[in-house]
């Protein structure tokens, strides 16, 4: 039996704060050719992590849908504007390529109420796990704004083999957002696993929902037969950070519980965030 340790049931720490439905997209290709200094500075930064041979790994070419163009466009399609933000968190399993552009920074001058940007990343697709971590560590119910996690996957580029398993089929962008008439998040688990059936089992059984959305690292490593109740939607491997979060869009009209779950295989660790109960469309 696990103990769950890190496990965070926020109604003993701090009041439940609620999730907008997630807003995601995902992009056409566009690809680049990386200029003489951007092929330097990654180049030197490749043969620094990968040794001999790797300053030609700099020469994939580059991708044009970088993480604060996607937020650009991802933003301007909105049903509503994004309301008034003061912490925003990226999440994402590999960095932005783009040297040139800053993604923080141009992602904050997207967003208004001049949000603190900060990112996570080197968890895989537990990096958004760990988002909403943060996110409920610093939920202020007397304060104004409130606060974002932006979710990123990208195609195959310079950075790959820094983290193979992090190349996505796609470029892939999603927002999730605090909002005061949104699903509760009273469930948030960080664990070890190592065996992650028996994990899955666990939290399962701590947080019965109507749907459990498996990322695909967890869909593989658990199998066809997986324990609790509920009906089980893997998430697309083609997207290894954002698919858990474009299928929770997908169920968010839903009215029952909601949870989520992944593994990084590198550290062993479970991640998992459960949805309480919703009213329907306008959660």
């Amino acid at each position: 039996m696990l103990t769950p340790s890190t496990a965070v049931h926020l109604p003993d720490r701090r009041p439940v704060f609620g999730v907008a439905r997630p807003a995601g997209r995902i992009f056409p290709e566009r690809r680049g050719t990386l200029d003489p200094v951007e092929h330097r500075y990654l180049g030197d930064l490749l043969e620094a992590a990968g040794g001999r041979g790797a300053v030609g790994r700099a020469e994939a070419p580059s991708n044009e849908n970088t993480y604060a163009r996607m937020t650009a466009e991802l933003l301007d399609t909105l049903a509503e504007p994004l309301s008034p933000v003061n912490r925003m968190v990226l999440a994402y399993a590999l960095p932005d390529p783009a040297i040139k552009e800053l993604a923080g920074c141009s992602i904050a001058d997207l967003c208004s109420g001049d949000p603190v940007v900060f990112s996570v990343s080197g968890q895989g697709a537990g990096a958004p796990f760990t988002a909403l971590r943060i996110l409920s560590a610093t939920h202020d119910e007397s304060a104004l704004n409130g606060g974002a996690c932006l979710i990123f996957d990208q195609r195959p580029g310079p950075l790959t083999d820094l983290l193979p398993g992090a190349a996505a089929g796609a470029d892939s962008a999603v927002l999730l957002h605090t909002a005061s008439g949104g699903r509760p998040t009273p469930f948030l688990w960080d664990e070890e696993a190592a065996d992650p059936s028996a994990a899955l089992a666990e939290v399962a059984a701590l947080f019965p929902a109507d749907h459990l959305v498996l990322g695909p690292e967890l869909a593989a490593a658990t199998g066809p037969v997986r324990e609790g109740p509920g009906e089980v939607r893997p998430a697309p491997a083609s997207l290894p950070c954002t698919g858990l979060w474009h299928v929770a869009a997908s169920l968010w009209d839903h009215p029952g519980p909601l949870l989520l779950a992944e593994i990084d295989p590198v550290a062993g660790r479970l991640h998992a965030v459960g949805f309480g109960p919703g009213d329907g469309p306008d959660r």
